[in-house]
C-alpha cells in the first residue's frame, strides 16, 4: 500500500505449549532497491541517514555497490552501527 513497491509483514508468533512469543517482521523489497532495504535493516539511523542523502535515487543492485559508491569501507551487517 505504500506506492513503493515494497511489502512489510509485521507479526507474531508462538510456540505451541508455551508463553514464549516472538515479533517477526518481513519486508519484500524490489530487486532495484533490494541492496538499500538490506543496508537499512542491519544499519542504524546514522548509516541510513548518510545512505538515503547520497545515493536513494541510484540504481545498483547489491550492498558493496552501495558502498563503493559512496565512497565509504564496507561494513559486514553486524559491523554497522555508527
Amino acid at each position: 500500500g505504500t506506492g513503493s513497491g515494497v511489502d512489510t509483514y509485521f507479526g507474531l508468533c508462538t510456540y505451541p505449549g508455551q508463553e514464549l512469543r516472538r515479533r517477526i517482521d518481513f519486508k519484500v523489497y524490489p530487486r532495484d532497491i533490494y541492496a538499500f532495504g538490506h543496508i537499512a535493516w542491519t544499519g542504524n539511523d546514522v548509516l541510513n541517514r548518510r545512505v538515503v542523502r547520497a545515493s536513494a535515487s541510484m540504481k545498483l543492485s547489491t550492498e558493496k555497490q552501495v558502498f563503493d559508491f559512496l565512497g565509504f569501507p564496507w561494513l559486514e551487517p553486524h559491523e554497522r552501527n555508527l
